[in-house]
């Protein structure tokens, strides 16, 4: 079939339009484990990666065995999420910090050297809020697919489970004293030291502590204005500090993303092998030879305010949003000869980027946690059914560790990034960058007009980001405990099937 260009703009605003329900919606089935039924010796198991998931392969009699999945096509921002996220990214990033600190000592601390590092600071937060909500969608997706498959397997089980006469249920129960395995350390993390001291950093970063610091150190360069005559040099100054925290910021929440992503992923590929050992050793007991069911994610019910805001995500999270950036990168850098590469030419993009940056983090934030709200919401869903498999088997469920008390900061850091996390916060926000162009104009986009415009969004984008590191480390904590239980559940399940 030829390319069409009105069947590609006619498919983008049919995808467009389905976003919402696209981001939260999916189906997927466990792979079903085809054992043979009646041998007369146990075969051994040889555990294999089947590009998606833990497969345990045995002699097949079966002819309806599905294809294996074809392995995922290259996408070009996918890969650059990874390459953003990469521990080389985030050294190569403090190389060049040094570098501009270098250069300042040298050349003496201009403003021209300054606003240099604003705006590279804002192209590369406004370039790190593309990725950061790319991640954000594909791991989402990829979140609820895995749950999926986990309710569809454990409805399989639930179905075998009731097929089993009440004698034979009866004769495993000898074995439901939970033996030793290898996986049970399975969800504790063992990285590099440069994982550890980052993770440190980031938690620190992340804290109610270092957020009073950022606002302290805030109101002390507002009233420094005072003997300085808010000058536009005052405003540079602060602009500097925050641009030096939205980079370190942005590249630790892109580097411990993507490394925490990589450890839960081998945490639910070891609860898929698990689960897999489970499913075949219940095929062979109940000669069951149904496929596991198709099971769909819940997509919750969004208002039309909501939906804007999923559109918008899904316009600068895909191809659009880069080929938009791309086109103002040109146009700036057109206009730049002009304009006599002045401070003034400089502050362009620094402004386009700051102002665009500050909505992109109360979008991040508002899309961060529904999506996390919903992973939970579905977490609980594949519990209950769990809860029902024990029911069966008369187990007493093993449950998430006992919920601690949260701390002083784990409450207001909560607080603080509900409200930020609210749909009318994401709203307040786009009021607000409309306020600032207004002003901007009616100061005909001088330099101080455009500072004006730089200095807020920065510092409120720069609180944004560190709400955004206390939110990641606290899922974080909250997801390794789930998979822990998950992982539990299943070494209990598979004890209990030991013949």
């Amino acid at each position: 079939m030829g390319f069409s260009p009105i069947q590609r703009v006619r498919s983008f605003f049919h995808d467009l339009r389905t976003a919402p329900e696209a981001q939260y919606s999916t189906q997927a089935a466990a792979t079903t484990q085809y054992a043979e039924i009646a041998v007369p010796e146990k075969p051994k198991q040889a555990y294999h990666f089947d590009r998606t998931s833990w497969v345990v392969s045995e002699k097949e009699s079966w002819d309806d065995k599905p294809l294996p999945p074809r392995p995922p096509k290259f996408n070009g921002l996918d890969f650059a999420v990874k390459l953003a996220g990469s521990n080389w990214a985030f050294g190569f990033t403090l190389l060049l910090l040094v570098a501009w600190a270098l250069w300042g000592i040298v050349a003496g601390p201009t403003d021209t050297w300054q606003v240099i590092l604003q705006d590279t600071s804002s192209i590369q937060a406004y370039i790190s809020a593309t990725l950061l909500l790319r991640q954000q969608q594909t791991s989402c997706r990829g979140i609820l697919s895995r749950i999926c498959c986990l309710i569809s397997r454990s409805t399989s089980h639930e179905r075998m489970l009731r097929s089993i006469s009440t004698k034979d249920l009866h004769q495993l129960k000898v074995n439901k004293t939970p033996q030793k395995t290898g996986f049970e350390a399975s969800t504790t993390a063992k990285g590099t030291i440069f994982s550890k001291i980052a993770d440190a950093v980031a938690a620190a970063a992340g804290s109610l502590i270092f957020l009073g610091i950022y606002w302290t150190g805030i109101f002390v360069w507002v009233f420094s204005g005072i003997p300085l005559q808010f000058s536009d040099t005052w405003q540079l100054d602060v602009n500097t500090a925050t641009a030096l925290q939205i980079t370190l910021t942005t590249m630790f929440l892109q580097n411990i993303r993507r490394r925490h992503d990589e450890h839960l992923e081998q945490c639910i590929r070891s609860i898929e092998l698990i689960d897999c050992d489970v499913e075949t050793k219940l095929r062979r007991i109940s000669r069951d030879r149904e496929p596991n069911p198709v099971v769909s994610s819940d997509a919750p019910a969004l208002n039309k305010a909501q939906r804007a805001i999923d559109i918008y995500a899904f316009i600068v999270g895909g191809s659009i949003g880069v080929t938009i950036s791309c086109a103002v990168f040109i146009l700036w850098i057109s206009v730049g000869q002009s304009l006599e590469f002045d401070d003034n030419w400089w502050l362009i993009i620094g402004t386009y980027t700051g102002l665009m940056g500050f909505i992109d983090g109360f979008i991040m934030k508002n899309v961060d946690h529904r999506e996390t709200d919903l992973a939970n919401r579905h977490f609980q869903r594949l519990a209950d059914q769990d809860h029902v498999l024990f029911q069966l088997v008369d187990i007493e469920m093993p449950e998430v560790r006992e919920k601690r008390r949260l701390s002083l900061n784990q409450r207001l850091s909560t607080v603080i990034g509900n409200w930020c996390a609210s749909t009318a916060a994401s709203y307040a926000a786009v009021l607000a960058v409309f306020s600032l162009i207004a002003i901007a104009s009616a100061m005909q986009w001088t330099e101080t007009g455009q500072l004006l415009c730089n200095t807020p969004t920065m510092i409120v984008e720069g609180f944004l980001l560190i709400t955004l590191l206390q939110a990641h480390n606290m899922a974080d904590e909250k997801r390794t405990e789930t998979y822990d239980s998950i992982l539990k559940r299943r070494l209990l399940l598979q004890n209990y099937l030991t013949i």
